[in-house]
């Protein structure tokens, strides 16, 4: 999980230390010892101690960024600024333009957490990018063909070839230039087509062959292989039923497949996944899923796979599929720790934090996001004032 903004940090901080501060200031005031008798801390009344705890909980408040927490610390606020006007009035001891300032602080302090910005995320924890756990893209792997516009993802490779699943049909003993786009490395490279694979009779895949590689194009395919090496991705089950089937295996093979499939009893649907966390997943599909219905789901990741329970939180319709945000439910220990395993693997395979290139929101968006917050008082005060809105 993402650390805090070092903004909130630093004003949790501030307020956490302040009673310190203004115990300091007291003793000082009144020329008493900190510790002792007759110290400072013997002197305090009720509305001082009431005082101290208020900051702590502007502290709290301010630290959790939730919506009891933006009135807590606006209440706070506006009894600590009560407080040190009351002060002034019945202790001359204090310094009057010390406790304006202390006001003045306070006051814009207090109007600042009713700007858009920042009661925004105290009041939708969806924009709390930090509470979100990170969801790492399903990256590109694939392979571009240069001569047309197909571009198939590679389900498994070699530094001698791969196997990939076009839209199109291809033909047996054609050659192609196309671009490989794999762990973060892109290069341009030349292929043969050299056997169609069927499953229940109908072609299922190609196996492609690299050939005429270039320097750049070898050392290329090279880094990604020691890369997929190190991940120990290498698929030892595709390689050894090649090798009992008689077939010559060159090289190791490592998988790259990247799926999501809907388990409903004897069925199987498989679903397009757009990014991934330990607590859930972005689906696209043609299925009418049940908001708050849980579903198991099977989910393969390079060369791992697992089967977890996911809940559908949200649906949202996207082109000519259904959109589906899934929460993980009642996963088993062992479960949870495959499904940790994935998302490592994918974050060191290159994919990206969906959040990582984020753009901030625009002011029409927060506005549709503060539009039932007391953000609403903030403008009726702006426009009495300033006379708009």
């Amino acid at each position: 999980m993402t650390k805090r903004p070092l903004i909130i940090v630093l004003i949790s901080i501030i307020y956490l230390f302040s009673p310190f501060f203004i115990l300091l200031q007291a003793a000082y005031v009144n020329r008493l010892p900190l510790i002792g008798y007759n110290s400072v801390f013997a002197n305090l009344l009720i509305p001082d101690i009431l005082v101290l705890v208020i900051y702590l909980l502007c502290a709290v408040s301010v630290y959790f960024v939730k919506k009891w927490g933006w009135y807590v610390f606006i209440l706070c606020s506006l009894y600590l600024i009560t407080y040190n006007i009351v002060a002034i009035i019945l202790n001359p001891a204090y310094n009057i333009l010390l406790l304006i300032l202390y006001n003045l602080i306070l006051t814009c302090i207090t109007f600042v957490f009713f700007r858009k910005q920042i009661i925004a995320p105290f009041f939708n924890p969806r924009i709390r990018w930090w509470e979100t756990e990170a969801r790492y893209a399903f990256h590109d792997i694939y392979l571009e063909f240069i001569q047309s516009k197909l571009k198939p993802e590679i389900f498994d490779i070699s530094q001698t070839g791969c196997f990939i699943e076009p839209s199109k049909t291809l033909e047996v003993g054609s050659s192609y230039t196309a671009v490989i786009n794999c762990m973060q490395e892109r290069s341009d490279i030349k292929i043969k087509v050299m056997r169609k694979a069927f499953k229940s009779g109908e072609c299922c895949g190609y196996g492609l062959m690299f050939v005429d590689l270039n320097d750049s194009s070898r050392a290329a395919l090279m880094r990604i292989i020691r890369k997929l090496s190190g991940l120990r991705l290498q698929n030892m089950l595709r390689d050894n039923s090649s090798r009992t089937a008689g077939q010559t295996v060159t090289a190791p093979r490592y998988s790259l497949t990247n799926a999501i499939t809907l388990v409903t009893g004897e069925s199987r649907c498989k679903c397009q996944t757009a990014n991934i966390s330990k607590s859930g997943c972005l689906i696209r599909t043609k299925e009418d899923l049940e908001s708050g219905k849980v579903y198991d789901f099977l989910i393969e990741c390079m060369n791992n796979s697992v089967q977890v329970p996911g809940k559908v939180v949200w649906k949202a319709p996207m082109e000519d599929q259904k959109g589906y945000g899934i929460k993980f439910t009642g996963m088993d220990r062992t479960s949870g720790k495959m499904l940790h395993r994935m998302i490592r693997i994918m974050k060191k395979s290159g994919a990206l934090d969906r959040l990582s290139n984020a753009l901030p929101l625009d002011d029409k968006a927060l506005d549709g996001l503060v539009a039932d917050t007391p953000y609403r008082l903030f403008l009726v005060i702006k426009k009495i004032i300033f006379g708009q809105r």
